[in-house]
This record gives structure tokens, sequence and C-alpha cells, in this order.
């Protein structure tokens, strides 16, 4: 009897010694991935920037923001003449304000309130896309 246990238990003994190993392994795998991944950089500083540049009147620092799939619907020279065609419109851009409405999978949607001239307040969605451990303009509706 004691030797029909023993040879059950070298049948055993290998697959239990694989399982304990695999998990470790995946263990250690989770540790890695976990500790090494970094969360979001918050886009609060570049909706900030968005609202100063506008501000300023800083429109080549605004194009630099852009995305390069926006950047190719026109040069800085044509977004910032489109920019000062707007100010001359409905004047400049007065006051700004910049909220982070969301945020999730490196896309961050941004509201900011513009005031232009002493035209009432509009809001304005602008949408950032995480990029080189920052963020770019990566679209914007016809208020901004």
């Amino acid at each position: 009897m004691r030797g029909g246990l023993l040879g059950r238990m070298r049948g055993v003994v290998p697959i239990l010694l694989g399982v304990i190993t695999g998990l470790a392994l995946c263990a250690v795998a989770y540790a890695a991935l976990t500790f090494n991944s970094k969360p979001a950089p918050d886009p609060t500083p570049t909706a900030q920037a968005i609202c100063a540049d506008l501000s300023a009147q800083r429109y080549d620092a605004l194009y630099s923001l852009l995305n390069p799939n926006l950047q190719r619907q026109g040069s800085e020279a044509q977004f910032t003449a489109s920019q000062r065609e707007l100010d001359n419109l409905q004047g400049a851009v007065a006051n700004c304000t910049a909220t982070v409405a969301s945020q999730s999978d490196g896309i961050a949607a941004i509201r900011l309130n513009l005031r232009r001239g002493t035209s009432p307040a509009v809001s304005a969605q602008v949408t950032l896309a995480q990029a080189n451990n920052g963020w770019q303009i990566s679209g914007y509706d016809q208020n901004f």
C-alpha cells in the first residue's frame, strides 16, 4: 500500500510544482506591469496653457499644441490668420477658464469658458490626446 501511495505522489508533485511556478510567474509579471506603468499626466496644465495662449494671442504657441493631424490641415500662418480674423470679428479673448470635463484612456475632454471682447461668455469644447508624456489638441469645436 505504501508503494502505491508514493507512486501516485511522484506523479502529482511535478504537476503541483508546475502550477505553483506558473502562479508565481503570473504574480511577478503583474507586479512588474503594475509598478512600471505610469499614470496619465494631468491634462490641466495643458488646458490652462490653451487659455493663456488664447488670452495673450500667442497663436504660434497654440498651433504647437495641435496634434500632427490638425497641423496637416493648415500651416501655422493660416492658423494664426484664422485666429486673428476671429479676434477682429468677435473681439480678442478677454477671459478664459478651462475645466477638465473627463479623462479616460489617454483622451481628455476640456471645456473652455471664453469671453471675447464685450460679448457674453461661450463654452468651447476641446479634445486632448495623450502624446509623448504630455497632451496635444486633437479636436475642437467652432467656438474655439
